[in-house]
Formats: C-alpha cells, structure tokens, sequence
C-alpha cells in the first residue's frame, strides 16, 4: 500500500505544471513534531523549468523552524518564489512569520506574531503585520495518537500595506483560522489551513487564503508534497485580479 501511495504521488506530481508562487502550509509542515521539545524544522524545495519554444526557470523554498520548551513554542516560517519566463522575470514573492504561542488553559493557547511579505506582481511593496489571539485545539488527546490534529485561531491584527504607485493601506483585520492534519493509506498526510481576514471598519474589505497540502513518506525524514493553493482579496489594488490560485510539487525534508 505505501508504494501505491508514492507511485499515485510521482504520478500527480509528473502531470502538474510549475506553479508562479508559493504559500507555506504552516500546519502541514509542523506535522510529526508539533509536541517534540526542543528545536525540530522542516525545508520544502520546489524547482522546475522547461527549454525549447518556452524557456522557463522556476524555484520556490519554504522552511519553518521551531523551539518548544515548558508549554511555549517559537515559531518561524520563511518562504521565496522566483521565476522567470524567456529571460523575463514573472514571478518574485517573499515572506517572513514569527510567531510566540503558550499554552494557557488545557487544550487553549495564546500566540503573538509577526509577518513581512511583499509581492513584485501585485505591487505589494511590503506588507507588515502585528497582532495576536487564542488557539484552541479541537481534539481529545487520544485522537492525536494517531497524528490527527484540529485548531482553530481567533485574532486580530494591525497591517501597512504599501503599494507600488498608490496609496500606503493601513487596517485592522480580525484573524480566523482553521487548521487540520488528517493521516490517510499507507502513511500518507492530508493537511490544510483556511484564513479569512476581514476589516473591522468594513466586513466587505477581506482576505480569505485556503491551503491543501498533500505529502507522501519516501524514506526517513524526507518526503514527497503535492499543494494547491487559494488567495482571494476583495480590494486588491487596481489592474491587480481578485483571486489566484497555485498548484506545485516539491521535496520535505524535516530535521
């Protein structure tokens, strides 16, 4: 069963096409030592390309890093995406999160963080938030012995937008989240996280993000990930689309 399941996974993977950027899956990169104490991390490594009538060069990173120790854990999750099309560069991305969560009653915790990103091709120059709320853990302890996990996030936080050729943003957004970790055959991990982030001022001004991830065990410590990805913004800057969505196919290596 394991090798149908990495063979359906090389597979998928062979069919889908490079994708123009990527969206690190906190909670499916934090699978498998979300309770190990200490420092434990994981790296995802995309990189693809085509020659001939299209030239295409493609590469995307994410790496997350985190230190457990007496009920608080410390967060950081880095992720880049590069690519260029003939020569032409169509894709530049890059986002930095830190994050400080403590456990605070059982089964709830509070976290604090922090987020740069920009994004060359929706003239996001540099977005800067800073906010915090509760994480509650949705799941008895004993289905967590399996690899199950179920959170759900409630925030608020203050972001500046700055915008290439228009007007600096600021707002105050709440901050929702529902994270899921879901084993499947043969070792196999489902796991996904969708945010909404509406305005306080105006509920009609939000942003909702739903990640999919897809991973497949190849040998220890290393696996093989297929995501797809879903941003929408209801007010993104003008000539910018509303929604995009993403598809790639890359390498996890946890340590």
């Amino acid at each position: 069963m394991k090798r149908f399941s990495t063979l359906l996974a090389i597979l998928l993977a062979a069919g889908a096409p490079a994708a123009t950027a990527t969206i690190v899956n906190i909670e499916g990169m934090r699978r498998g030592f979300d309770e190990t104490p200490g420092w434990s991390g994981a790296v995802k490594f995309d990189l693809g390309g085509s020659s001939g009538n299209t030239d295409k060069f493609h590469a995307a990173l994410g790496v997350l890093a985190q230190h457990r120790r007496d009920g608080a854990v410390n967060l950081v999750t880095f992720s880049s995406d590069y690519a260029e099309t003939s020569g032409t560069r169509d894709t530049d991305k890059q986002t930095f999160h830190l994050r400080h969560t403590r456990d605070w009653r059982e089964r709830v915790a509070w976290e604090a963080f922090g987020q740069w990103q920009r994004n060359d091709f929706t003239r996001l120059q540099s977005r800067v938030l800073l906010g915090g709320g509760l994480r509650w853990d949705l799941l008895e302890p004993a289905r967590k012995e399996d690899g199950e996990r179920l959170y759900l996030g409630t925030g608020a936080f203050h972001e500046r937008e700055s915008i290439r050729s228009g007007p600096d943003r600021n707002a105050m957004r709440a901050n929702l989240y529902l994270g899921a970790v879901m084993p499947v055959f043969a070792d196999s991990t489902l796991s996904g996280t969708v945010y909404f982030q509406p305005a306080f001022d105006d509920p009609g001004d939000y942003r909702a993000t739903a990640v999919l991830g897809y991973s497949v065990p190849m040998r220890e410590n290393l696996s093989l990930e297929l995501s797809f990805n879903v941003t929408h913004d209801s007010r993104p800057p003008e000539t910018v689309g509303r929604t995009d969505i993403e598809y790639l196919t890359g390498i996890r290596w946890n340590f």
